[in-house]
């Protein structure tokens, strides 16, 4: 068991500070004197018989005594502030610093608050307490040993040590062993290194005091922007190494020219201007910037302020100079044209897709009344020829909506599982005669491409406009080649225009031997309405559409380009992570719906709600032809009401609810969430002119959704509406546009 831990006084006795008896001494050395003197002046006057030495002798003992009692007091007082001073300083010590005082077997004799503090259990356990605590174990033996050498030396001896202290707190700790006066004796002093850095901070980094302990030279030439100093002429006096390596490493920069040749001939003035003001002026550099394009073509964003500085010319004066601060807004001004372009893409989208909307529900009504017309026009009547015209014009327009849609990524996909090998051996053929004999075209297949979940038809669409405009590059003679291949992207990684998220993907390459692109062209590729042909030759969506495809999917579409050294396209498309069965599955519920497909007649009640005339009477009549008894409604408000009355009756029944999903005051989804209300098991079908998504949010996760996407023609409503009705369990699919 440790030694108990004695008081302070300890300390004091060990450094040998304790008040010594200085009274007796004094007393003892007085007597001693005293007797001399009379014992000397008794055997003078024994010898002599002269009474007069017995006189000079006592004289002499009395002035002696006093001046050994004169000086035993002043050192007496000299040592009462010696010790006085000694122990303020060692109670300031023992208030600032953890301390501990041991024996040589390092047996605890004394330890104050502030080590108890750091090693609370020191009074139970010991100095083997300190030892346990220490960070590594490889360091136990280290410290062990400094402490055998700190205790066998006659100096001080110290080491720095890391301990962990209670609540896993690590610190890193100044330990250094003192010999005291007193033989086998020690004290310990453990310093905290955080607490010096913290205090060393306080005394010298102060408010007002750091900046004067740096080095403004260093300060000057590692600031992150290009600094240059001009004098009262605008001449360049210095500049740091930031300017010099960022805008003029290949130029170079002498002292003493004119600042403005370093600026392009058309932004001088503007700069020059600028500079006058901030000469002038004592408000902050914030306040006078300009932009301007450097001689070395870069472009960049000047701050300049006024500073003063001793006349070379005139002994005592003093001349104002300009400070510049210098950034390259290269980068900055290609962000913000990417994001002024981005968002009136997004407007310009905004725009189609209401359009799209509205001319969906015009082609759905021409498109649904041709095919009315002809189930009462034989291919033999003269006007069979004419309503075929009408439709098929109506389905070119049909197309050129869908593109709008496409690029503002508002269309209604159809995503299935599928293999790219697949898809590019379908479209083969109709490839090759899309490009002609006199181009020759190359298909090359990965190894074991995965598969990837994307619409089929909109797919080969993206093909299909990639390969036309290769042929329209190409200018009637070149290769254009496909490969396709597996790619992982362990992070997010910048390809081209594009930064592609972390994944694995499908990447399919269209290349070809053409004319190439600008830069300026490149950077417009994607925009709607954008093409290099000539007027008349092309709506300017192909490649927006491309893009708005792709990116709907999930996907990336780059592109690499340059003049008279061809084009290559980029896609990449995520791998489908699901199995082989879903896929399967897929294929199978496929098979069973053209099977169903064959016969589109039915019964049931339905209630299609469609605020669009046209549109609704067209459906009506198309769902009465095939059997079906449907009752109308103009408003969300008139189906919901109909479906309350059902309920209250019990009578009436509805098996069916088709509703638009944009109507005015209450809108399709409302409606259906209040219809479920009452018929939780009540089948709906959606149709509108916008993409799926764009309602999606609007109903619960649990709900299951069929939707059918405007224009339809009388097969697609007939088909979906026979196979809703078939099935027990509502199933969330996507209505095949035909």
């Amino acid at each position: 068991m440790p030694r108990k831990i004695l008081g302070s006084e300890v300390l004091y006795k060990s450094l040998k500070l304790s008040e010594p008896a200085l009274g007796a001494p004094a007393l003892m050395l007085a007597i001693g004197l005293t007797w001399l003197l009379v014992t000397g002046t008794a055997l003078t006057w024994f010898i002599t018989k002269n009474p007069g030495w017995i006189y000079c002798s006592v004289g002499t003992g009395v002035l002696g005594m006093t001046l050994i009692a004169g000086l035993v007091l002043l050192a007496s007082r000299s040592f009462h502030r010696s010790l006085t001073k000694s122990r303020q300083a060692l109670s300031g010590m023992l208030a600032i610093f953890p301390c501990l005082v041991t024996d040589q077997n390092r047996r605890i004799l004394f330890a104050n608050q502030l080590f108890k503090d750091f090693f609370p259990q020191i009074e139970e356990k010991g100095f083997e307490y300190i030892v346990s605590r220490l960070m590594a174990p490889t360091q136990k033996n280290h410290f062990n040993t400094v402490c055998t050498k700190g205790l066998q030396s006659k100096s001080a001896f110290s080491d720095a040590q890391t301990f962990i202290l209670d609540g896993g707190r690590e610190e890193e700790i100044f330990v250094s062993v003192l010999p005291l006066s007193q033989d086998g004796v020690f004290l310990w002093r453990f310093l905290s290194i955080n607490d010096l850095k913290q205090r060393f901070f306080r005394q010298n980094f102060s408010t007002g005091r750091f900046i004067k302990t740096l080095n403004l030279e260093n300060l000057f030439h590692c600031a992150p922007a290009g600094n240059v100093l001009l004098d009262s002429s605008c001449h360049i006096h210095d500049w740091n190494r930031t300017f010099e390596e960022a805008f003029f490493k290949k130029e170079g920069l002498s002292h003493g020219t004119p600042f403005l040749t370093y600026i392009d001939a058309k932004d001088q003035e503007n700069v020059h201007r600028m500079m006058a003001k901030a000469a002038a002026s004592t408000h902050a550099p914030q306040d006078h910037h300009c932009e301007a394009r450097l001689a070395s073509g870069k472009e960049v964003v000047l701050y300049a302020s006024s500073f003063n500085y001793p006349s070379l010319n005139t002994q005592g004066a003093q001349e104002k100079g300009i400070f510049l601060q210098i950034f390259d807004n290269t980068q900055a001004k290609q962000i913000h044209a990417r994001v002024s372009q981005s968002q009136k893409t997004q407007a310009l989208g905004q725009l189609a897709g209401g359009i799209a909307h509205d001319f969906n529900n015009l082609l759905t009504a021409m498109i649904g009344f041709c095919d009315l017309l002809l189930l009462r026009h034989a291919p033999s009547d003269p006007s069979f020829m004419d309503i075929m015209q009408i439709k098929q014009n109506a389905n070119r327009a049909a197309n050129l909506v869908r593109q709008l849609l496409a690029f503002s990524r508002q269309q209604a996909l159809q995503p299935k599982i599928v293999d790219i090998s697949e898809i590019l051996e379908d479209v083969s053929l109709l490839l090759q005669r899309l490009i002609g004999s006199t181009i020759k075209l190359n298909i090359f297949h990965g190894r074991s491409l995965g598969t990837v979940r994307v619409d089929r038809g909109q797919l080969e669409q993206v093909i299909i406009n990639l390969v036309v405009n290769a042929r329209d590059a190409l200018g009637g003679d070149g290769d254009i080649t496909i490969k396709t291949k597996n790619v992982v992207f362990e992070k997010s990684t910048q390809v081209f225009q594009e930064l592609i998220k972390a994944g694995s993907y499908v990447c399919v390459e269209v290349r070809d031997t053409g004319v190439g692109m600008a830069r300026e062209t490149l950077e417009r590729i994607f925009d709607p309405f954008f093409s290099t042909k000539e007027v008349g030759s092309g709506t300017g969506l192909g490649l927006s559409t491309v893009h708005g495809i792709v990116s709907q999917t999930g996907g990336y579409v780059c592109v690499d380009s340059a003049p008279d050294e061809g084009t290559s396209f980029y896609i990449y498309l995520p791998h489908y992570e699901g199995s082989a069965a879903a896929k399967e599955q897929a294929q199978e519920s496929e098979k069973h719906h053209a099977i169903v497909n064959r016969d589109l007649t039915g019964s049931g009640t339905i209630l299609l709600v469609e605020d669009e005339d046209a549109v609704r009477l067209f459906s009506a009549r198309a769902l009465r032809d095939k059997g079906y008894h449907v009752i109308e409604a103009t408003t969300g408000e008139e189906g919901l009401n109909y479906l309350t009355t059902a309920w209250e009756s019990g009578h009436e029944k509805v098996d069916l609810v088709i509703t638009d999903v944009v109507m005015p005051v209450m809108d399709g989804p409302t409606l259906v969430r209040r219809a479920h209300e009452l018929f939780p098991h009540l089948k709906v079908i959606f149709i509108s002119g916008y993409a799926e998504d764009t309602f999606r949010e609007k109903l619960t996760c649990e709900e299951e959704i069929i939707f059918l996407p405007k224009p339809y023609t009388l097969k697609d409503l007939a088909s979906i509406v026979k196979q809703t009705l078939g099935v027990k369990q509502k199933v969330r699919r996507l209505a095949k546009v035909s």
